[in-house]
Parts: structure tokens; sequence; C-alpha cells
């Protein structure tokens, strides 16, 4: 799912936009995971580290479109380990 996807589809009631949040933070800590993992290898695989920052940060992007229904607005952080969201008003 991309960015462009989910404005097609964007949820319309507020248990379909509270259900797709719980999918996208569970996402995002799922690749934060895997960032975090492959950073503590003796010899990080950069590349991998690249492709799963770059697949967390179109669901942060994803995130922020739905909560930008809300008021509200997602900040990145520089690194998982560093909470990488932030939710601001």
């Amino acid at each position: 799912m991309q960015i462009e996807d989910i404005l097609d589809d964007m949820p319309t009631t507020p248990q379909e936009r509270a259900d797709m949040v719980v999918f996208l933070l569970e996402m995002i800590e799922h690749w934060n995971a895997g960032i975090s993992r492959h950073q503590s290898y003796p010899e990080p695989d950069l590349f991998t580290i690249e492709q799963f920052t770059d697949q967390r940060n179109t669901y942060i992007g994803q995130l922020a479109l739905v909560m930008n229904q809300y008021g509200l607005a997602v900040q990145l952080s520089a690194a998982p380990s560093d909470q990488a969201t932030r939710v601001a008003a």
C-alpha cells in the first residue's frame, strides 16, 4: 500500500480510521524492529537498513494522512531507537 492508495481509499468512519491507525502503528513497529536488528549486527547491511527505513517511512506517511483527519501531525525522528514517531497537536 502506497500513500497514493490510501488517498484513494481513505477510511471514512471513526472505526475504519482507528483500525487503519492500529495497522499502521503495527507496521511501523515491525519495520523499526527490523531496522534495530540489522543495526545491531557486527557488520550492518546498510542497503537492507535503507530499504527497511524507506518502507517504515511509507507507513509513517500513511499514518500522517490518517491522523491529519483529526487535526494531528506526525513527526519523524532520526532513528527507530529514538521512538520513530511522535504525535503532536
